[in-house]
């Protein structure tokens, strides 16, 4: 790097930075014998700005070249990782966020470890090159994400007016913990186009290294359109259907593991036609309109509704090991596992309780008082040991709720009340409870549930709209001008609003789900507004919470909501500007 533009001076980050195997698959060192670079050479192009962080032990440094473009950083330009003494271990190149060039690993004592040329968008931990190298104009932004498993995404932003919007492709891998340590599979990649899906959506099963692609299928300005194909784990083709602006059109074909057709169906405008072949699960038959569908092991046979990604189990279903014995049947109701009836050795088969068997009763109550009007407009249930949602059969009448058929257990129970028909469920207005109880066997279980008031947010927003950001990550919530944020609400819609006190949590919490998180308040008012001055916040996020309360019985909530239908207890944003 001697020959590089001049060296800028180095600016010190606070924070540190996780150390990870980030790039695996690095091949052996051949060629011609590259300059192992130094730190005193290191300089950044015209734009960037020199970042560096220190490993938690100490053991590495790091130093990088940062653009930055409003709220969103990229890396670009030169990255060398160092070790204690100060001596490169790795060296190589960013591109708008992107690794490009040679990288190179390096020993202590100064040999190549490994050494690989990466094409843009090649950079990860997936090579299907050039399908995952972000357009022209458009940054490149990877972050961490927790569902029921934790993933690596990468999306390409491009900036329209105020708004960041999703274009180019966005990949995903599910990273897996195995006695190799840590290792990142491949997961899906999906195309986007100012904002939209459109074009190819391509998702994978398997293990790193080894991925499958068990289904592909295209976007046209959001909706599904043209062949959809789903494959086996070897290949073989599993599905394959056809879609016109969003709906099923013409033949849908299923297929057994060897490649046989197993049936097949057809579609029009006006929904499922003729069909033919097999649509039964182990003897038993799917439902009217599901189908039989395979997992991509295809050791998990279940009726589906819908097709591509948009399905959900209903009816029968089987699972085998394999050896091709038998180790779980039963039945789903809407997705839901409703019966079992054959378990894995080992594991006993719940209990049967008939549906006309009452095991307990619950009063719907606001403000410590029988609430009666309007109905529930959704209640359901799930078993609090094993996880799994369940359908017992429940009557409501005069504000109570009677539930029948469930096996001796422990339950959750949730209660919505569409209490503004103007305006969607649970929001301001509307009410919503939440219950545990324990059916005893010959026992009548009787309860009340305190319904919770939706509370009307006035600012920093409104949640009777959106909240901005709400369904993107950390990063891109809703961005408040500061320091001083002020949060006002409605009260409750009871006429007596006397005592009505107020709970409020405040925290800060790092952008990495794994990252530290911090209690600021934990206080109560009386008020319906309240003052914070607040830090901008860029790599961090500030979380607001608020629960009412009178006479020891909440009786209202906040909730927020999101453009894509998501809704939290919680209110996530940046503070900036």
């Amino acid at each position: 790097m001697s020959n590089g533009p001049r060296s800028v001076r180095l600016t010190l980050l606070s924070a540190t930075i996780g150390w990870v195997a980030l790039f695996a698959g690095e091949n052996e060192p051949g060629g011609d014998t590259p300059a192992r670079w130094v730190e005193a050479d290191f300089a950044c192009p015209d734009g960037a700005e020199m970042r560096r962080a220190e490993s938690p032990d100490g053991k590495y440094s790091a130093l990088w070249c940062q653009l930055e473009r409003g709220d969103r950083v990229a890396r670009h330009g030169p990255y060398l990782e160092l070790f204690a003494d100060g001596t490169t271990a790795r060296q190589g190149h960013y591109h708008r966020g992107v690794q490009a060039g040679r990288w190179i690993r390096w020993s202590e004592s100064g040999e190549i470890v490994s050494e690989r040329e990466i094409y843009p968008g090649e950079a990860g931990r997936h090579v299907l090159q050039p399908e995952d190298l972000c357009p022209p104009d458009t940054i490149r932004h990877r972050y961490r994400s927790l569902s029921d498993k934790s993933y690596l995404e990468s999306d390409c932003l491009l900036i329209e007016g105020e708004e960041e919007v999703l274009h180019g492709p966005s990949v995903r891998w599910e990273e897996i913990q195995d006695g190799n340590g840590l290792r990142y599979a491949l997961r899906d990649i999906t195309e986007y186009r100012h904002g939209e899906r459109h074009g190819r959506q391509l998702v994978f099963a398997g293990p790193s290294g080894r991925e499958s692609l068990i289904l592909e299928q295209s976007y046209v300005a959001g909706v599904l359109d043209g062949e959809s194909r789903a494959y086996f784990l070897d290949g073989t083709l599993r599905e394959v259907c056809r879609f016109e602006e969003g709906q099923l059109q013409g033949l849908r074909i299923g297929f057994y593991p060897d490649g046989d057709e197993r049936w097949r169906l057809s579609h029009d405008q006006h929904g499922q036609m003729e069909t033919a072949g097999d649509f039964t699960i182990d003897g038993e038959p799917c439902p009217e309109r599901a189908v039989p569908q395979s997992s991509p092991d295809s050791l998990e046979i279940y009726c589906v509704r819908g097709a591509s990604s948009f399905t959900v189990r209903d009816g029968p279903y089987s699972i085998r090991d394999k050896s091709g014995r038998v180790i779980e049947r039963g039945r789903y109701d809407y997705g839901k596992k409703k019966e079992i009836w054959e378990a894995p050795p080992g594991v006993e088969l719940p209990q049967q309780v008939s549906d006309q068997v009452l095991v307990a009763e619950a009063a719907l109550m606001v403000d410590g008082r029988p609430y009666v009007e309007p109905s529930p407009s959704d209640i359901w249930f799930q078993n609090s040991d094993s996880r799994k949602y369940i359908s017992p059969r429940n009557e409501v009448e005069d504000g109570r709720v009677r539930i029948f058929g469930l096996p001796p257990g422990n339950y959750y129970m949730q209660v919505r009340i569409d209490a503004v028909a103007a305006n969607p469920e649970l929001y301001p207005g509307d009410l919503m409870a939440s219950a545990e109880l324990t059916v005893r066997e010959a026992e009548v279980a009787s309860f009340d549930v305190d319904l919770l008031y939706t509370l009307r947010l006035l600012s920093p927003w409104d949640n009777a709209e959106h909240i901005p950001g709400m369904e993107r990550r950390c990063g891109e919530y809703g961005t408040t001008p500061g320091p001083t944020v002020r949060f006002t609400w409605e009260p409750p819609p009871l006429e007596d609003l006397r005592g009505i006190e107020y709970t409020y949590y405040l925290w800060r919490k790092s952008c990495d789900p794994l990252g530290p998180k911090e209690k600021l308040l934990q206080e109560k008012t009386f008020d319906t507004s309240l003052e914070f001055e607040l830090a901008d916040s860029r790599a961090t996020y500030y979380q607001f919470s608020l629960v009412a309360h009178r006479g020891g019985r909440p009786i209202g909530h906040l909730m927020s909501f999101g453009s894509d239908g998501s809704y939290g207890w919680s209110l996530n944003f940046h503070v900036g500007g």
